[in-house]
């Protein structure tokens, strides 16, 4: 069943949403491929040193080492984090860039 996924340690996800609060978490349902949608948050408080990046790198891998894994059709980035949010940009422009050189369709992005 399609899933939707909200990462964030402190807001609550928007209702019809799965809330993950890790990036640990959040892998664990990617790793199944059946999530449609994706929304991630950078700083995932003072008890961790991920972030919602940590889910970017590892989707980013996962286009090379798994290419049959079906990625989030929509990945958004909600943090208010400045540095962070700049830096999940970057790496989802990069996973995009990425798959469209590969002839693959990539996921729409929204930040």
């Amino acid at each position: 069943m399609p899933q939707r996924v909200y990462l964030d340690d402190l807001r609550r996800a928007p209702h019809g949403w799965i809330q993950t609060q890790t990036a640990e978490e959040t892998i664990a349902l990617l790793k199944k491929g059946d999530v449609v949608e994706l929304s991630l948050d950078y700083n995932l408080g003072p008890t961790t040193t991920q972030t919602g990046a940590a889910v970017l790198e590892w989707i980013d891998r996962q286009i090379v080492e798994n290419p049959e894994w079906q990625l989030p059709k929509v990945i958004q980035i909600h943090s208010s984090h400045h540095r962070g949010r700049i830096y999940m940009a970057e790496l989802l422009e990069g996973i995009r860039e990425r798959l469209k050189a590969a002839g693959r369709e990539a996921p729409r992005a929204m930040w």
